[in-house]
Formats: structure tokens, C-alpha cells, sequence
């Protein structure tokens, strides 16, 4: 079970799901293990983060990663963690249109920059692009990770379709399965 804090100071257990509020990103794997994004410094719109974990559900919080996203700035646009090992963080750019997701393997302590398989379409007669520039957070089952990328905010490419991926090996490498609506 997920569970996701009502607030980065929590007055009550946290709820199941998970949450941004005020540019932070709260989610707990267990009602007393979670994790945020807080905002550590803010210019022209875009925001520099942290990593922080609780295991005391929400009480106290230790900082794991003082630059989760490598240098970049943006805005947080996800937080999951499959297990107490395994996570990932989403940072968008642009006003939402275009995304970067990261993956720790070792709890957030150290992140790297996921990179999914272009997906070319075409934009004229001569030439493609890739429009699924914004992936989501992955989810788990039977084994394989799954995530979708959407178009960000200014994508309109086949109805505001969506690619799917699927991950055999933890997020280390991805396939692309199929476009969806």
C-alpha cells in the first residue's frame, strides 16, 4: 500500500496516493517510510530540489540528496518509488512542455537520467519528431515497469496520444510497446 502525506509537516497519518503542493512532491511507500521533493531555491520560474526521506510518517525528515535532478532546474512533476530501493523523480521544463524522469537505485542517493527510445512520427513530408517528450511516473506489474509519455502542455500530435514503454530490468532500459489514447 502507497500512502502520500497531506502536507510536508504532517498533523495526521498520511493518506493513500500521492501529492504536490506549494511546488514540493510528498510520496510514502508505507504508512511510516516517504519521501518528498522540497524546493531549495527558485529563479526565473524554475526551481532547484532536494531529497528527503521520513521514517517515522512525516514526523521528522532526513535529507538523502541535496540535487536529485543533476544540476538541472524545473519543476517537479512526480514522485514514485516501487520499493525502499527503487525510484523515480520527474522534472518538467518549459512551462510543461517537455519532461526529464530520473531513477535512483539505491534509495536516492544517487539518480541518473532515464533515456526511452525515440518514438518518430512524421511532422511533414520530409521530416519526423518525437512527440511523447513528457513520461509519467512508472507503475509495477508482474514484474515489468510500465510508464506512459504524454506531449507536455504543447502537444497535439494524434489527439493528445500517449506512448507506452515496458522495462524488463528495473528502468535501466525501456521498449517501446505501442502508442495509446
Amino acid at each position: 500500500m502507497r500512502f502520500v502525506a497531506a502536507s510536508p509537516k504532517l498533523a495526521t497519518k498520511p493518506t493513500l496516493g500521492s501529492l504536490q503542493s506549494n511546488d514540493d512532491e510528498t510520496f510514502f511507500l508505507t504508512e511510516d517510510t516517504g519521501y518528498r521533493l522540497v524546493v531549495t531555491d527558485a529563479a526565473a520560474g524554475s526551481r532547484f530540489y532536494a531529497l528527503e526521506l521520513t521514517k517515522d510518517g512525516g514526523q521528522t525528515w532526513e535529507r538523502l540528496n541535496e540535487d536529485p535532478f543533476l544540476g538541472s532546474t524545473g519543476v517537479a512533476s512526480g514522485l514514485k518509488f516501487i520499493d525502499q530501493d527503487l525510484g523515480f523523480l520527474g522534472l518538467s521544463h518549459g512551462g510543461g512542455s517537455s519532461s526529464d524522469l530520473y531513477r535512483t537505485i539505491d534509495g536516492g542517493k544517487t539518480l541518473e537520467k532515464v533515456h526511452l527510445p525515440s518514438v518518430e512520427v512524421p511532422l511533414n513530408n520530409s521530416e519526423t519528431y518525437d512527440p511523447f517528450d513528457f513520461p509519467e511516473m512508472p507503475d509495477e506489474e508482474n514484474g515489468a515497469l510500465f510508464l506512459l509519455a504524454g506531449q507536455g502542455q504543447d502537444g497535439d500530435y494524434n489527439g493528445g496520444s500517449k506512448a507506452l514503454y515496458r522495462s524488463y530490468d528495473k528502468g535501466e532500459s525501456w521498449e517501446f510497446v505501442k502508442e495509446t489514447h
